[in-house]
């Protein structure tokens, strides 16, 4: 079997921009920025957990998404360009390896909902 060469510096990036995402969406989350806090995440963003270390994270972490999309995009065009692969082949692929995830973690929240 031809193996994949990898590019472990785009998935550095890749991991980074996913870390990005989480840090953004976790500072709607935090204590004092609750949905029925009064006070504003944008113009109180030094009291996030750990800011000085993680500031660039938090201003422009949004970034991350799109970074994230494009280096994927990258990836799957890496992995399946030369790769004799049908429809049903690769949804079935990408199934397998997006939901188990999923459905754990819609079951963590859900039993940490209750």
């Amino acid at each position: 079997m031809k193996s994949i060469k990898r590019y472990y510096s785009v998935e550095l990036l890749r991991y980074l921009a996913a870390i990005a995402v989480l840090i953004v969406h976790y500072k709607h989350f935090f204590f004092p920025f609750f949905s029925n806090s009064e006070l504003n995440h944008l113009k109180y963003q030094n009291l996030q957990p750990f800011y000085n270390s993680l500031k660039y994270f938090y201003e422009f972490g949004f970034y991350g998404v799109p970074m994230f999309w494009t280096i994927s995009g990258f990836v799957f065009a890496h992995v399946y360009l030369n790769k004799k692969t049908n429809f049903k082949e690769f949804f079935y692929n990408r199934l397998g390896r997006l939901y188990p995830l999923h459905l754990l973690t819609l079951l963590i929240v859900l039993f940490l909902q209750i």
